[in-house]
């Protein structure tokens, strides 16, 4: 079986930022990651997955193609779809020639819907809210939308066996630390996260929580519990919070193509807001 365009366009990717990039044989008999990439002694184990458009743009186009218009929303939270995917691939990053490897999980998502999936990913991956906050000693200094993670539950937690996941579009990128991952102190030293680094792509809750850019929810804090993430977030960073309802918006336009042109190959073209 031929590789995927998108795992050629991986391999392509780190090969041209001098990662020596093998494929893994595939075996019918077990699953396997993808990719055994290495760099200064350093390898990592990386299992591909292509995401296709989200469904919000799928209802969107439908209406504009019937009404010549067409939007869709929907709140951005935490997707058990996403999460179940992520925790399927333990047994691919399991592999056995990935017993000293950095374990990682690739989404590439080459489509106009890249964005909207790197922000379910992100929610899914680390339990992630957006809170209002603001302090008695400050009243009228109001804080909107700090991120704050682990404000639910998080996918990484149940799954230590993945150091980190890759969210990539080809002109956006994100690398997402997994905390609870078993070989997250040896990965923030790595060749690939001081990569995203430069590039201002990492998601490190432990480095955002430092630089003062996000709240973290620790420990044995019962996140359908409102009163008590409200009561933890007031006496660890001194705020009084309120989380942020989010939503994904899509819109797209159907526009005809004049008689003259329909010759030319097509009947409509949708274009997106």
């Amino acid at each position: 079986m031929p590789d995927k365009k998108t795992e050629v366009l991986v391999a392509e990717f780190l090969r041209n930022l001098g990662f020596t990039v093998s494929r893994i044989s595939r075996s019918d008999e077990e699953p396997r990651p993808d990719f055994i990439v290495s760099k200064d002694h350093e390898v990592y184990i990386i299992e591909e997955r292509s995401k296709e458009i989200p469904h919000l743009f799928d209802v969107a186009e439908k209406q504009a193609k019937k009404c010549g218009i067409g939007s869709a929303s929907e709140r951005l939270m935490p997707s058990n779809t996403l999460s179940g995917i992520v925790q399927k691939k333990k047994v691919q990053l399991a592999h056995k020639e990935s017993a000293d490897a950095f374990r990682i999980l690739w989404f590439s998502c080459m489509h106009s819907g890249a964005e909207h999936i790197f922000e379910l990913m992100k929610h899914t991956l680390y339990g992630l809210a957006s809170v209002s906050a603001w302090s008695d000693t400050a009243p009228d200094l109001l804080k909107v939308s700090v991120p704050c993670y682990y404000y639910y539950r998080s996918t990484f937690f149940r799954c230590p066996w993945l150091d980190a996941t890759v969210l990539w579009s080809g002109k956006l990128w994100a690398f997402c630390v997994n905390e609870f991952g078993e070989h997250v102190e040896a990965l923030r030293k790595c060749g690939l996260y001081r990569l995203f680094i430069k590039t201002g792509g990492l998601q490190d809750p432990q480095v955002l929580e430092k630089e003062g850019r996000a709240f973290v929810i620790r420990g044995d804090v019962d996140r359908t519990d409102e009163h008590a993430k409200w009561d933890y977030l007031l006496k660890e960073y001194g705020f009084r919070t309120s989380v942020v309802l989010e939503s994904a918006f899509a819109g797209m336009i159907s526009v005809p193509v004049p008689m003259n042109r329909r010759n030319e190959g097509g009947g409509r073209v949708e274009s997106e807001a």
